[in-house]
């Protein structure tokens, strides 16, 4: 499942995503709102924050399909990544780069106000 989370300046699209995301959820409600923001800023940042999914398996296989979903024009800003497993930073920075995206960094989520702060520094009020 997708949360949009609140609070972020406008070019940023920040959001938690567990392991139950489905692909119908990735294409209504977040890659709308990646496209809106590149269209109307010419850019886009990222927060990504990855829950596991109960059966404490890392939750990033969504997505794996939402960077097939991606349009490689899309110009991308900062992207963080806030999990608690090592791997799925890894993973996803391995993963995002084939896209361009290339400004990523890797949060634990006891980080995730750090991780905001640091998506904030760059990013319109």
């Amino acid at each position: 499942m997708i949360n949009v989370l609140k609070g972020f300046p406008r070019n940023v699209c920040a959001f938690t995503a567990d392991g139950n995301t489905s692909l119908s959820e990735l294409v209504q409600v977040l890659l709308p709102r990646i496209y809106a923001c590149h269209n109307r800023y010419g850019s886009v940042h990222l927060l990504m924050k990855l829950e596991e999914d109960g059966e404490t398996k890392p939750c990033w296989n969504w997505i794996k399909s939402m960077a097939v979903l991606l349009n490689e024009n899309i110009i991308y800003g900062k992207i963080a990544v806030v999990t608690d497993l090592e791997i799925d930073q890894l993973q996803c920075s391995v993963l995002l780069s084939k896209w361009g995206m290339t400004n990523i960094c890797g949060f634990s989520s006891t980080e995730f106000s750090q991780a905001s702060y640091w998506i904030k520094l760059t990013a319109f009020p």
